[in-house]
């Protein structure tokens, strides 16, 4: 199996944050990729949208912060539907290419078999 270059996590407040960022960072670190660590919010009036944001970074920064020194960890806060923003993030090419990977709900991908 080809190694992963890039490993999304998808924040989701349900399930135990600490282990499942654990479980990324290890795949992370065993595949030498990056890791990008997301949180999708609702849509939000504008006059609050900045400080939404602002909180949900600080938020996923407190999350990462004791790993940052074994992987390079990205995070970034993406306004809208998990579904609308994961394919935002797949059409922008930055994380898998070829078909589109399965299930979220987890917050680790895997590759689709061709």
């Amino acid at each position: 199996m080809k190694p992963f270059k890039n490993i999304l996590y998808v924040a989701e407040e349900t399930v135990d944050q600490v282990s499942a960022v654990e479980r990324s960072v290890s795949m992370a670190e065993n595949n030498q990729a990056g890791l990008t660590v997301i949180d999708v919010i609702p849509p939000v009036v504008d006059a609050h949208l900045s400080d939404t944001v602002n909180h949900h970074k600080q938020k996923l920064a407190s999350l990462i912060e004791p790993y940052c020194n074994r992987v390079k960890i990205q995070i970034d806060v993406l306004v809208g539907t998990i579904l609308a923003g994961l394919a935002s993030l797949y059409n922008r090419k930055r994380f898998i290419s070829g078909k589109l990977p399965v299930h979220a709900a987890t917050g680790v991908w895997e590759r689709v078999p061709k």
